[in-house]
């Protein structure tokens, strides 16, 4: 059975931020909203 594939650039990106914010007790549903949020607000 093949692998998954690695996530893209944005995607370890985000993966790297919500591991450095979990270990200050933040839940990764809650980061995974802000920085959603976020980014969306930039692009416009």
């Amino acid at each position: 059975m093949r692998q998954p594939r690695p996530p893209k650039r944005g995607g370890r990106r985000i993966d790297a931020a919500i591991h450095d914010l979990a270990q200050y007790g933040f839940a990764e549903p809650q980061i995974r909203k802000i920085i959603k949020t976020n980014s969306c607000s930039r692009i416009r």
